[in-house]
């Protein structure tokens, strides 16, 4: 999944301004106290040395990691933070990274590195083609590692040993991490993160289920296609899922024509929403490699940090496995299906087999192109039809959220603040008016998504659900603001820019 694709807009509720915000966000990266979900390693064990073989290995290979860039390993008085962070002041435009094309991990850049990739590649029919051979590739290497200690595949190799040299220290890094709770790779594990999901009407459970699948059947293709001898005896559904986890997880979109690569070592870095990203990444086509740069003065003991893109808590959680903290969400999502099911969803919504939409996904942003298709289509069926249909179906979602158990604690903090502030859509701790009266503020050292939570995945699937019930909520707050039910004061200032955006989306006036 590449990571540069911005959302259309990074409103931020307006809780605070920027500045004040800025500090916030500089204090909790300063202290560790924000969550990250790439987690460099998973146990207190010093990574010193791997650290440093992949730095040795970069500058052999014609690349660069700075000396002053040092790997949290969540060790005893790291707070378990795992990332990395900087050993000494950094000056702005400071290079950090240089990763040359020829070290980053592609499909085609282990054509030759073992028998099976190119095994794999012969294979027809396969989901994932271009991504299967790596996918096979890492779920080996890293068996390999976990039982030897190496990465038995690099090992037949010949010639080019410096890359190889690097790509080897790089998994022995990623060895140690946990797999990332992805939802289409926790699907079938019932004590992890999908199955609440599940009770959601949106339809993130339904693709991450989907594209389980599509592994699970890339999966058997493998086995009954590549001899064993070739597979391994560790071959196994899991260890294929762990790496089609980690691949997704730390792939990046960096240029037109490379595909998804993974960069080895600007994957280690973790993400922040592009207004607090201390670090910028770019690939630069004169000398076909990846740049990182500090985009400001870093201080010593800082953490690097990049953006993939402002994204949802959603998009970050199907496509990475990880959530934000709900203060620096940019903007909340909501998969509603596709067009084909929508006659599922309400009676006598007309949908012509004609119309090529797909799926169609509503954001507090601004409308997104499927969204905009679908209701041109409506309204062309029947004059105003969009906004009756999308009333029905948003006030019917929107109550399948306020029913589900796992939302409760947020739901009630949501209620006891619209009490106090119509206009509040703060529902992770209790919030206060603003000294400016426009913006709200809020207990800093509270979370209702990270309180008395049994698990992460159990955060992770509060902070989406509740991205997608505010989405939700602020559609229909749009739409009812349209009919003149809601005026300015009852509702959040998204749902009156909503209002506006669907205004001009929906291209049709409502007729009670």
């Amino acid at each position: 999944m590449g990571a540069a694709a911005a959302g259309n807009w990074s409103g931020r509720f307006s809780l605070i301004c920027l500045g004040a915000l800025s500090a916030v966000i500089a204090s909790l990266f300063s202290t560790h106290v924000l969550p990250r979900w790439r987690s460099i390693v998973g146990q207190s064990t010093s990574l010193a040395t791997p650290f440093d073989a992949l730095r040795t290995a970069m500058g052999a290979n014609d690349g660069h990691i700075s000396a002053a860039l040092t790997l949290l390993d969540g060790s005893e008085g790291q707070r378990g933070h795992r990332g990395i962070v900087a050993s000494r002041a950094i000056a702005a435009n400071e290079v950090l990274l240089t990763i040359p094309r020829k070290v980053m991990l592609t499909g085609s850049a282990v054509e030759g590195i073992h028998p099976l990739v190119a095994e794999v590649q012969k294979i027809p029919g396969l989901h994932l083609k271009h991504n299967a051979p790596l996918q096979a590739f890492m779920a080996l290497a890293l068996d390999h590692i976990d039982t030897h200690g190496t990465a038995a595949p690099l090992s037949v190799i010949s010639g080019t040993k410096e890359v190889h040299s690097l790509w080897e220290a790089w998994l022995k890094l990623i060895a140690s991490l946990p797999t990332p709770p992805l939802p289409a790779i926790a699907a079938g594990n019932h004590t992890d993160a999908a199955p609440p999901l599940y009770a959601s009407p949106s339809l993130l459970a339904t693709l991450a289920a989907k594209h389980r699948s599509f592994y699970a059947q890339d999966h058997r293709k493998i086995l009954a296609n590549v001899d064993r001898r070739i597979l391994g005896p560790r071959f196994g559904l899991e260890s294929f899922m762990r790496a089609t986890a980690l691949l997704q997880s730390r792939s990046m979109a960096v240029a037109n024509g490379l595909g998804d690569v993974v960069p080895c070592g600007a994957d280690l870095l973790n993400h922040a929403p592009s207004r607090f990203a201390n670090a910028r990444w770019q690939f630069d086509a004169v000398v076909d490699s990846l740049q990182v740069n500090a985009s400001r003065a870093i201080a010593a003991g800082e953490e690097i940090v990049i953006s993939y893109g402002d994204r949802s808590n959603p998009q970050l959680f199907l496509s990475f496995g990880f959530t934000l903290p709900p203060t620096l969400e940019p903007f909340q999502t909501f998969k509603a299906g596709t067009a084909a099911a929508l006659h599922k969803w309400e009676e006598g919504a007309a949908i012509d087999p004609s119309c090529k939409v797909g799926v169609v996904e509503l954001s507090t942003g601004g409308p997104r192109d499927e969204f905009t298709k679908l209701n041109a289509h409506l309204n062309a069926h029947k004059k105003g039809s969009a906004w009756l249909v999308w009333e029905a179906l948003l006030t019917r979602f929107q109550r399948e959220y306020e029913k589900d158990p796992l939302l409760r604690p947020a739901m009630e903090q949501l209620r006891a603040n619209r009490q106090a502030h119509k206009d509040s859509p703060i529902w992770w701790s209790a919030a206060k008016r603003s000294g400016d009266g426009k913006t709200f503020d809020w207990d800093r050292g509270v979370d209702v998504s990270v309180v008395d939570a049994p698990s992460v995945e159990h955060t992770h699937a509060v902070r989406v659900k509740m991205s997608e019930y505010l989405c939700v909520t602020a559609h229909l707050e749009a739409i009812q603001m349209h009919k003149g039910v809601l005026v300015d004061g009852d509702v959040w200032e998204m749902s009156r820019r909503l209002k506006e955006w669907l205004s001009r989306a929906l291209d049709a006036q409502f007729k009670p």
